[in-house]
C-alpha cells in the first residue's frame, strides 16, 4: 500500500530562500516513496543523485548543509524532514499506530529528539504522549 504525500502550496513560500538545487532536493524527498509516514528517510546515496542527476559528493554536501527543511545523520544515513507531519498530517488512531510502527523501525539516531520536538510544535503540548515510549527514549 503506498503513501499519499500532500505538498501544501505554503511550501513555496517556505522554500523561497533555498537555491534551485536545494528545492530539487526537498522536493524530490518530499515525494520520495522512500520515505515513512513521519518523515524519516532511509538514504541511498547512489539512487539519490541519480534521480537528481548530480554527483553524490554534490548530494551529500546539500544533505550536510545546515537548514530547517531536512537534518541528515551520516552515521545511519537515515534523514529527516521535520516538517513532514506539517504537510502530511498523522490523525486519529490506524495512522497513530502506523507512524509508531514505522518509528519503532528506525534505527536510533540524534534525529529522533528533532522529530518529537517538531511534531509537539505541530501536533501541540501533549503530542508527545502518542508517540510510543520507546521510540521517546531515545529523545532523551
Amino acid at each position: 500500500m503506498g503513501r499519499r504525500t500532500w505538498i501544501d502550496s505554503d511550501i513555496w513560500y517556505e522554500t523561497r530562500k533555498l537555491t534551485d538545487e536545494e528545492i530539487k532536493l526537498y522536493i524530490h524527498l518530499l515525494v520520495n516513496e522512500g520515505g515513512n509516514i513521519a518523515g524519516y528517510f532511509k538514504l541511498n546515496l547512489r539512487y539519490l543523485a541519480v534521480d537528481m542527476r548530480m554527483d553524490e559528493e554534490e548530494v551529500l554536501r546539500l544533505l550536510k548543509k545546515k537548514n530547517k527543511y531536512w537534518m541528515y545523520d551520516e552515521q545511519t544515513e537515515q534523514i529527516l524532514l521535520p516538517k513532514y507531519t506539517k504537510y502530511n498530517t498523522v490523525k486519529g488512531t490506524p495512522q497513530i499506530k502506523k507512524l509508531n510502527a514505522e518509528l519503532s523501525m528506525l534505527t536510533p539516531c540524534k534525529l529522533h529528539k528533532a522529530f518529537l520536538e517538531n511534531w509537539v510544535v505541530i501536533n501541540g503540548t501533549g503530542s508527545e504522549e502518542l508517540i510510543d515510549y520507546k521510540f521517546r527514549q531515545y529523545c532523551e
